[in-house]
Formats: structure tokens, sequence, C-alpha cells
């Protein structure tokens, strides 16, 4: 990055990918050079006020350098400056071909004469300390330098090349008491404050540990002093937005960004970086009206389907995310991945057929892919068809088995065992849930189901209560886990166990339940408290009333009262 460069603005270096995306780069880019080198040879030279002989030798020279280069323009700009030793920019100018041309003892004497010249003009000195630098006498370089900004406090050439030559020196402690006062400067000039920002930044990039004695505010204070001198300057927006950003200020950072917007309503990937900084500021319904709005001006960009569709379902709008996944599948079918999110997408609308639909286009595209019959599997099971959920399951592990990149999860093998458990295969049910547990022994779910599965079976009942407990000890709150450790406890023997487990399950649900009234209606039966029986029975038939078994025992335990 350049940041000793006398003549223009500051280099957009610390923005450069940014501002290449959002402005484009038909311009040439900004010159930059090392630490240790000299300014850039093409600076735009100043058209000089002075007389009229050495304007000619001016025009004469300016003309060389553009045809053949600064070497042959050097006699004619030798004679301006002959002629009009006042001019201070062209004084810079030949003090760099001078620099260039290793003739730093010429280049020293013209400035010492451009100087006196011009008593009130920081430039000479700045040029000096350049020529100092580059014979490698840095203190009189930084006293040069220092005099500069005696003449001129906010002049930010000067203090960037002192920031040079201190990191040169190994002498960084003195660079924040330096960044310090010029910030705290009172200039009204917005390019001063823009490049005071992007040197915060430069010297916090490159020495962090200076971090904890310059302020983390600073860069982005500097781009708002500059946006407050020229509110509708690009680049400045740009700088700010992106600061913002980098300080975590969402919020302010899609503020600026929204005002660049305004006047450069064509920047299409600012408008990716705005919806970026509304959902890092959790503002998701205008990070979704920033995609849209990309959307209406490039509808074939199917990853900007994609990420509107991911918004539509944080936001509970899953109609909307469906449409967008469709659009995304329609512009490029080779998206497994959103294959799937609209399948589930589908799912959690209950729109089963539509997810069957989105799943057999899937398998076309896609024949090997384990979790399209997997996600079969799901639907099914939705639908209560475990049947058919079985046979899907089954597809699905075979094409894991014969992969070399997919491997069977516990959580695979726990939805497996569930659906063949509905379907009444409850000896395969229970080696499929053996085999969750043992791909993931945490699999709180797979002990709890298969503990339950053999409890209400009155089978294995030890070990079913050994299972059961690893899951309450993962959840000791879960309402179903505890019913499940109240029914081992019943069918063991257990009665007033089963009876305290049962009566904390009821307490922790959060919607009713039909099987734990049931249980808790048993235990108490069990216990000979037949009216709480009966009340907690009637709680399971009211919530189940087509349920056959609720009704036949309440007509009994009625009858037997």
């Amino acid at each position: 990055m350049s940041i000793s460069s006398p003549h223009g603005r500051a280099s957009l270096a610390p923005l450069i990918v940014v501002a290449c995306l959002v402005f484009g780069c038909t311009a040439p880019a900004p010159q930059v050079h090392t630490i240790g080198s000299v300014p850039p040879k093409d600076v735009a030279l100043a058209v000089p006020n002075t007389s009229s002989d050495a304007l000619a030798h001016y025009a004469a020279g300016a003309s060389l350098q553009e045809r053949e280069g600064p070497a042959a323009a050097l006699p004619e700009f030798e004679k301006a400056f002959d002629l009009d030793p006042q001019n201070a920019t062209l004084a810079g100018r030949l003090a760099q071909i001078y620099i260039n041309k290793k003739e730093r003892d010429k280049a020293l004497a013209l400035l010492d004469k451009a100087t006196k010249a011009n008593p009130k003009s920081p430039e000479p000195w700045l040029w000096t300390g350049v020529a100092r630098r580059t014979g490698e006498e840095l203190p009189q370089a930084i006293a040069a330098f220092q005099e500069a900004l005696k003449l001129k406090s906010d002049y930010l050439p000067a203090i960037r090349a002192l920031v040079e030559v201190y990191f040169q020196k190994d002498s960084t402690n003195e660079v924040p008491p330096l960044l310090e006062r010029s910030f705290n400067q009172t200039s009204s000039d917005a390019s001063f404050w823009s490049g005071l920002g992007d040197l915060f930044q430069f010297v916090l990039k490159q020495k962090p540990s200076l971090a904890s004695q310059i302020s983390s505010r600073h860069p982005v204070d500097c781009y708002q002093k500059a946006k407050e001198i020229t509110p509708r300057d690009p680049e400045i927006l740009l700088r700010l937005g992106e600061s913002q950003m980098a300080a975590n200020n969402f919020a302010a950072a899609a503020e600026a960004y929204t005002l660049l917007l305004k006047l450069r309503p064509d920047l299409t990937q600012l408008r990716e970086r705005l919806a970026q900084a509304f959902l890092r500021a959790e503002q998701k319904d205008k990070a979704l009206d920033a995609l849209k709005a990309i959307l209406k001006r490039e509808p074939m960009r199917y990853d900007i389907h994609n990420a509107v569709a991911e918004l539509c379902q944080d936001l509970d709008k899953d109609a909307d995310a469906a449409v967008h996944l469709q659009q995304s599948l329609d512009l490029n079918p080779n998206q497994f991945e959103v294959y799937v999110r609209l399948s589930l997408v589908r799912l959690h609308q209950k729109r089963y057929d539509d997810a069957l639909q989105t799943l057999a286009a899937a398998k076309k595209k896609f024949p090997t892919r384990f979790q399209v019959p997997y996600l079969n599997g799901l639907v099914w099971s939705e639908q209560k068809d475990f049947p058919k959920a079985v046979s899907a399951y089954a597809e699905a592990e075979q094409l894991i088995q014969g992969s070399d990149e997919d491997k069977p999860t516990g959580a695979f093998y726990f939805m497996y065992g569930s659906a063949c458990e509905r379907a009444g295969q409850i000896d395969k049910a229970a080696t499929l849930f053996r085999k969750a547990l043992e791909l993931d022994p945490k699999n709180h779910n797979a002990a709890n189901y298969l503990g339950y599965m053999w409890a209400d079976k009155t089978q294995n009942l030890t070990e079913a209560l050994d299972l059961i407990n690893k899951a309450v000890a993962a959840q000791p709150d879960n309402p179903a886990y505890l019913d499940s450790l109240g029914w081992v406890y019943f069918r063991l023997g257990r009665t007033d166990d089963a009876l305290k487990q049962l009566q904390r399950a009821v307490q922790l649900l959060k919607e009713p339940d039909d099987t734990v009234f049931d249980h808790l209606a048993e235990v108490l039966n069990k216990l000979g408290k037949r009216d709480e029986a009966i009340a907690n029975l009637r709680k399971a038939s009211k919530l189940e009333p087509q349920n056959k078994g609720y009704a036949d025992k309440l007509k009994k335990w009625t009858e037997q009262k």
C-alpha cells in the first residue's frame, strides 16, 4: 500500500477489492509502492500560474513527458523551474525525476532552493524528506517531514511518510502519538479525513500490536468526518460502510450502503453487501428486500434465489421460500442441496405430494445419493405409511453402504428404527436402535425409544431401565423421557416410583399428551386411586376420541366403581 505519495487523493488500497467490485476497474488502479521506495512516477502536474516563458517550457516538458517519459521532459522542466522557483509542485516533480535517476544531490540542491523560494509550502519539505530517506538519512528525513507538518498540520502525505519511516526505523512507538495528533486536527478537507481513515486501517493491519494504543473507532470516525464534509462522495460512503462492518456496527454500515445506493443504484454487488449488513444487524426483513431488489435487476441469479429462500424460511414464509427454491432449480437443476431444501420445505408445509415430486426429480439427477430415499422415508413416515417408509429407508441404507463418501449416522438408524417399530417390525427396530447407539452412544432419543419399546412390550426390562435412565440423565426435564421412566418402573412393579415420575412428566408437558395421561391413569388405578385414574383416563380419551382402547377401559373402570 502506498502511504507516501504527496499528490492526489489517498490510496484506495484498503478497500481496493470492494471498490473494484462496486465501481468497476476501468480507470487505472492507484499506484502503490512499499516502504523505502520513492513515490510514483506518473503524478499529474498542476498547470503553474507563472510567466509565459516558464509556462511555455512547462508545456513543452508536459508534452515530452506524455510522449517519451519523465527523463525526456527533464530539460524543459528545469528551464521552467529556473524561471519560476516558486512553483513548489514543479520542484517536487523535478526532485522525483532526479531521485529516480539516482541524482539525489541534485534533488536536494533544487529542494533547498524551493524551500527558500516557497517558505509557506510544505511540498518541498516533503520531497526533501523523500530524498533524505532514499539515502538512508532517516533522522534528517523525519525532520523534513516534521517541517512540512509545521507548515500544514493536516498535510496527509507527510503524515503517511512519517509513519513509513517510523516503521522502517522500528520506532513504532512514535506512530500512535502522531496519528492521535492528526486525528485531533480541525481540517475541513474531506480527502484528509478519508486518507487518515485509510492510514489508521493500514497501521492496525500492519502492526496489530498497536491496537492497544489506537482506538479501533478512529477509522470509522475519520470516514464519518469526511462524510459530514462531502455527504455524497461514493468513495467515502463505501469506506464508511466497510469500516462500520469491520467494527461490527452493522446497522450503521447498512445506513452508509443505503446512501451510496441512492447515488449508484446500479451497484448490484453493493446490494449484496447491504443485505449482509442487514443480516448481521438482525434486520432480516430489510435484508430480504435488498436481495429481492437484486433479483429485479438480475432475475437469473439462482444464488440470490437461494439466499432469498433461506431468509424466507427464517421469517416463516415457507410458501415464498418454496417459490424461490423452485426458481433456483429451474435456472440451475444441478443443485442437489436445493432439492433437499425444497423437499424439506414442502414437508414442513405438509404438502407431501409436492415433496415427493421434488424428490422424484432429484432421484433422476442424482440416483446414487442416499438422501433422496431417506427424505422419501421422512415423508412417508409423516403420512403414517410406515411400510413405505421402511422400504425407503432400506433403499437409503443400501446406497450408503455402497458409497465411498457417505457414512451411516445414528440419526439415520434412529429414523429407520422408529419406522420399523411403527410398522410392527419390533425385532428389526431393536437392531436398528442398537446400531444408532453404536454409532452415537449419546443419542438419547434412540436410548429412550428402545427402552420404552421394550417396557411397553414387557421385554428386557432391566436393560430398558438402564437405557431410559441414560436418556433422562441427558435431559432431566424431558416429559417424554420421564413418561418412559415411569412406565418402565410400572412394568417392574415399582408403582410408587412410577407415580412420582409420571406426575412430574404431566407437570412438565408443554402440550397435553394422551399417552402420559393414560400411563398415569394405569398407575393410579394400580394404587387403588380409581377416581383419579378415571379423571386422567378421560383426559386421554378426550385428546384421542377415536382411540377405542381408551373408551373400552374407561367404560370398564367406571362400571367397576
